[in-house]
């Protein structure tokens, strides 16, 4: 065996055992700590799938608040799939979250045989997408799952707009998914439609056949344009943008009357100024965002594993800039030095300035019109996994520093996704809630109250046993319509002649003067939480619904 096969081989077993390492994690996380880091936001998801089994639907209820999207493809296909078969919560999202790894698994191969990726690229990517590589990015993807449907349906839009110049009804496929995509809502306009129409009209403007056809449109200089790579993919882009668009105008339009959610219609600019924010602040906090969703961390000891950690994210960051930089400027003006077919220059270049657009385009909207979260920079920067695949694809005689930068990526990934795994196993989030939550099933009652983010976790941690409507606030006891049933758990409220209020410690000191909660009677406290009963008519007497 020669040093070149060696090395390749060592290089597999380590994204295997690697991959093998953080899928274990992952399933240990799911199976035997699933209240470790779940929350009310997360509990939404299954307190909706619930919600349509039991109304025998699939996709959509109009019985829903939802938040600021319409959930079409989503978990809810998987997991009220799932609750048709069993009642077990537990049970039923950690087999969604199994399905949601499988299926986004084979997005990665699917994309990857689009591209003809190398195996050894293919199981890399499969890794670099399993690997959680910060608190929240695990929260979100790996254990809420929110945005596996979301990368999965974009990478498989993306392989299925690659196959359509060979197979034309993939042309069909895509302008499905797009039009699939739309209903969802704007965000994949913001980070696949626009971005890649914009990178496909950038690739065929720079051709020399359409500076001819602008100079000299005569025909034959017009089908030498229509017979490029570069028109068809333009074409099936501004298509499936226009058919992303007529998806979103559906849901604006007539989804709208029968489901309710909120739109992104509302965004406006910023007025920096009346809020005391300077644009050069804003601007520096949505970047730093950036790392942080890999994993830095504030606050931390510069000699520790984590301060360590900082460094190498920050440098991974400043090599990411330095890398794309050199790219783009080899797109427009510079040569490739790689010596490769055509096509797969194009999906190199394309797949670059699709990146680039959905990055600046979306910084755009994260700075000035405030509509930010770092954990929103997730669904941009996975852009960057296929991106490093079709570069790594691309080389033909890998040096011994290619392999050293490889294997410095798997190392880092790996050990950023440990150490949060083991972050997340070791310490369990929900251990206070165990006590309150086994008070609230004793006492047999069936709908409460409390403020959002005691609300649908507690129904999902009680297996649904007990089911929790949002407040405004301790104080503002109007219901908060947000991820909670339209009709209010109705039947449920008129079972039992008791209701609740359920609040944490802190909240419980803000309300001892409210007339609401003189009237009741303290029935459980320790030092989380305190829960008032009430009898249900005079506690719905004061609820605003």
């Amino acid at each position: 065996m020669n040093n070149k096969n060696k090395g390749n081989r060592i290089l597999m077993l380590l994204i295997i055992g690697g991959g093998g390492y953080i899928a274990a994690q992952l399933l240990r996380l799911q199976c035997f700590h699933i209240y470790n880091i779940i929350n009310s936001d997360m509990s939404s998801e299954m307190v909706l799938a619930r919600q349509l089994a039991e109304q025998g639907k699939w996709l959509l209820s109009e019985n829903w608040y939802y938040s600021t999207e319409l959930r079409v493809v989503n978990t809810q296909l998987i997991s009220a799939f799932i609750f048709r078969f069993t009642d077990n919560w537990q049970l039923v999202r950690a087999l969604t979250a199994i399905i949601l790894y499988l299926v986004c698994g084979g997005a990665v191969a699917f994309l990857g045989k689009s591209l003809n990726w190398k195996c050894w690229v293919i199981f890399l990517c499969e890794l670099l997408m399993l690997i959680p590589y910060s608190w929240e990015y695990l929260g979100i993807v790996q254990f809420g799952c929110f945005y596996y449907p979301h990368i999965s349906l974009m990478f498989f839009a993306l392989g299925v707009f690659f196959y359509s110049e060979k197979k034309k009804v993939c042309v069909l496929y895509w302008l499905l998914i797009s039009f699939l995509m739309g209903l969802g809502g704007l965000r994949y306009l913001l980070i696949l439609h626009i971005p890649a129409v914009c990178a496909g009209l950038s690739l065929l403007i720079k051709k020399r056949e359409f500076y001819d056809f602008m100079i000299y449109p005569t025909r034959e200089n017009i089908e030498r344009l229509l017979g490029l790579n570069e028109t068809h993919y333009a074409a099936v882009n501004i298509s499936g943008g226009v058919m992303a668009g007529v998806g979103y105008i559906v849901m604006e339009k007539l989804l709208r009357k029968r489901f309710i959610f909120q739109s992104f219609n509302d965004l406006s600019y910023l007025n920096f100024g009346e809020k005391g924010e300077s644009i050069f602040g804003t601007f520096g906090k949505v970047i730093m965002g950036i790392p942080e969703i890999m994993g830095f961390k504030y606050d931390v000891r510069l000699m520790s594993v984590q301060g360590l950690l900082n460094v190498f994210i920050l440098l991974l960051v400043l090599v990411i800039l330095i890398c794309v930089s050199v790219q783009i400027k080899r797109v427009f003006v510079g040569k490739d030095s790689l010596d490769s077919p055509e096509r797969n220059n194009y999906t190199s270049d394309f797949i670059l300035l699709q990146f680039l657009f959905s990055f600046l385009l979306n910084l755009f909207i994260f700075v000035f019109a405030g509509n930010y979260t770092s954990r929103y920079w997730i669904l941009v920067l996975i852009w960057l996994i296929p991106l490093l695949a079709v570069f790594m694809n691309g080389v033909e005689r890998a040096s011994n520093l290619f392999r050293l930068c490889i294997l410095s990526i798997i190392v880092y990934a790996l050990v950023n996704g440990t150490v949060v795994l083991n972050d997340a196993i070791k310490h369990n989030n929900s251990t206070n809630r165990y006590a309150v939550n086994r008070y609230l099933i004793d006492q047999n009652i069936n709908v409460g109250y409390s403020t959002f983010w005691n609300a649908n976790v507690t129904t999902e941690m009680t297996n649904g046993e007990i089911k929790i409507l949002p407040i405004n606030s301790e104080s503002d006891l109007v219901i908060y319509k947000w991820l909670t049933p339209r009709d209010f758990y109705y039947d449920d409220r008129q079972i039992d002649e008791l209701s609740f209020i359920l609040l944490s410690r802190q909240e419980a000191e803000q309300v001892q003067d409210i007339p609401l909660y003189q009237n009741g009677q303290i029935g459980y406290m320790d030092s989380s939480f305190v829960v008032y009963t009430f009898k249900r008519d005079y506690l719905e007497s004061q609820i605003s619904y």
